[in-house]
């Protein structure tokens, strides 16, 4: 049910920026407690650091699409980039522990890829960022640093990680990139972020959802109350 309420949401989202209705904003506002509360139900107690780590790191992003739009466009922009910040940062704590399973120990020959993206990300916003260039490249690395790592969650985080990514870098153009401004590009920002957030969590429940045979045989072979049987 929560799965199929967030792809009604994604779809909302997409319909409302491919018309430049403000019903994107407040329809995006659901997406990230929909996919958190994913991971809390799917996910018996006690839950793992990795995952309390995820779903904290899920409500730095939900503050990133929540708060700008209360403040002043500069300001909002700079909040955005912070709770996304923190988020991203939330993630890398989870998937550090598994780090040897990801491409940066498996596999070195894409890493070179990634690190093309966040060169061409830092040429693309530096003339306009301004005081914001430094907070930007450290922004940049540890967002790279998690597409990353989320390979070791699986090939359906690793595509969500890239894609989450790429959101994250076009957001960046926008806002900093000249000619890079025009409005139909928050279409393909929140195609990319809403899909690698699904593909992701899809890696993160794939890791450590509970296994519900496992779940039913512990609790049918509990010791039942007099009263049950």
């Amino acid at each position: 049910m929560l799965l199929a309420t967030y792809v009604v949401v994604v779809v909302v989202v997409l319909v409302a920026e491919a018309f430049g209705s403000p019903l994107a904003v407040v329809a995006g506002w659901f997406a990230m407690p929909l996919l958190a509360e994913m991971v809390v139900v799917s996910v018996d107690p006690p839950r793992p650091r990795e995952v309390v780590l995820v779903v904290a790191a899920l409500g730095f992003f939900f503050l990133g699409h929540a708060l700008p739009g209360l403040l002043p466009a500069d300001a909002g922009v700079s909040v955005l980039f912070v709770m996304h910040g923190v988020g991203f940062a939330g993630y890398l704590a989870a998937l550090f522990p598994q780090r040897r399973e990801s491409l940066a120990w498996t596999n070195r020959s894409w890493l070179g890829l990634y690190g093309l993206f966040y060169v061409v990300l830092v040429f693309a916003v530096r003339d306009r960022s301004g005081p914001l260039l430094v907070p930007l490249l450290v922004f940049g690395a540890i967002a790279v640093a998690v597409a990353i790592l989320s390979s070791a969650l699986g090939l359906s985080a690793a595509f969500g990680g890239a894609l989450v990514l790429l959101s994250n870098g076009l957001t960046a153009m926008h806002e900093f990139t000249p000619g890079w401004d025009k409005p139909g590009l928050g279409f393909w920002i929140a195609l990319t972020g809403l899909a690698g957030q699904g593909l992701f969590m899809a890696g993160v429940l794939q890791r450590w959802q509970t296994d519900a045979e496992r779940a039913l045989r512990r609790w049918s072979q509990a010791p039942q109350p007099a009263g049950s049987r």
